[in-house]
């Protein structure tokens, strides 16, 4: 039993790669060239995309944020206490999950 020599992830026994690899070879082997220009069009990003992902990730943990501390303020000015009517209606709520 070996690792496959392509992806070093699946193991093989009588063969050199996993059936992954071997389907990836294969499509290299008709496509040529153009099997790379897709990988690297569709898969590997450019300066100018790294850092658009990057701003949008930054963007949407900002608007997260934001939320989580408007849910703070809210949870930090409820009542102290809970009236009785509110904790029954919860606990039926509760049993019918």
């Amino acid at each position: 039993m070996f690792l496959c020599h392509f992806c070093e992830e699946e193991t093989v026994i009588l063969t050199n790669l996993c059936s992954k690899c071997r389907r990836a070879k294969h499509l290299y082997l008709i496509y040529k060239d153009d099997f790379f220009n897709v990988l690297e069009e569709c898969l590997v990003r450019d300066k100018k995309q790294q850092k658009f992902k990057t701003d949008k990730i930054n963007k949407k943990a900002t608007e997260n944020k934001d939320n989580l501390n408007e849910s703070f303020v809210l949870y930090k000015n409820k009542p102290k206490e809970i009236n009785d009517k509110m904790l029954t209606e919860l606990k039926e709520k509760i049993s019918k999950i």
